[in-house]
């Protein structure tokens, strides 16, 4: 299967994601994997919580502050912070992970990983 998502053909970005048939475990990472659209299609996920202002900390660190970067950063927020909100992605998860620090967390259905 061979899928190339409309956000990269907007932008202008080559290629495509492939996934070869016969395979009995996939992993796919991403905040977009857990939507109720694909209910029925995945056998489990993971969502690992985590701190925004610890994120972008972490992405400045890792891919600069520049002017281009920082539009790049508010453009994904302006999709991403409304899918967060209408999908809830937490709740759909089989298991939720905290990828920060002290999150109050369910100990019935939550594992607590810290964070170095």
């Amino acid at each position: 299967m061979s899928f190339t998502p409309e956000s990269w053909q907007q932008h202008g970005r080559s290629g495509a994601i492939t996934v070869p048939a016969g395979l009995d475990v996939v992993w796919i990472e991403g905040t977009g994997i857990i939507r109720r659209e694909f209910d029925g299609l995945i056998d489990a996920s993971i969502w690992i919580q985590g701190d925004l202002d610890e994120q972008e900390r972490r992405l400045t660190e890792r891919d600069g502050n520049s002017a281009a970067q920082q539009r790049h950063v508010a453009e994904w927020l302006d999709e991403e912070l409304p899918f967060i909100i209408r999908e809830q992605p937490w709740a759909q998860a089989t298991v939720t992970v905290a990828g920060g620090d002290l999150i109050d967390h369910d100990p019935n259905k939550e594992i607590v990983v810290a964070s170095n």
